[in-house]
């Protein structure tokens, strides 16, 4: 792990850290919605009396938080599923400039041509996730 908390954390929150840095769908809140959405249902059944629930003014503070984060946190999944339709991965990036490559070459019918367009879709430079969550 690198950066600058490192020094702050202990060593089993350290390691926790790493584990879900490497997580290859870090970015997936799917859990964190459920997760929060499990806390507010026990946070309410807290409140329950012979089959009905409570209401006083601790009940709406705390669920009120609740909702909150589970509301931002839906947010953030739908922005970043938003996003990702609009992306293409790193790895589909040779493909697409083979395939450019391949309608140049059709439409202009010049060898010499569509490799030059496709070598200079290839020094396109891309910008990559990390560079965006770090930039």
């Amino acid at each position: 792990m690198s950066g600058q908390y490192r020094q702050y954390l202990p060593k089993t929150i350290q390691e926790a850290y790493v584990q879900h840095a490497q997580d290859p769908n870090l970015m997936d809140l799917r859990d964190e919605l459920g997760l929060l959405r499990s806390l507010l249902g026990r946070y309410l059944s807290q409140f329950e009396r012979d089959g009905d629930l409570v209401v006083n003014e601790e009940l709406i503070a705390g669920a009120t938080k609740l909702v909150d984060r589970i509301a931002k946190v839906h947010q953030s999944i739908t922005q970043y599923e938003s996003r990702m339709r609009e992306v293409i991965p790193l790895t589909m990036v040779p493909v697409l400039i083979s395939r450019v490559t391949a309608i140049v070459r059709r439409v202009v019918g010049d060898e010499r041509t569509a490799q030059v367009v496709g070598e200079q879709i290839a020094a396109i430079p891309v910008i990559s996730s990390e560079t965006i969550v770090s930039g």
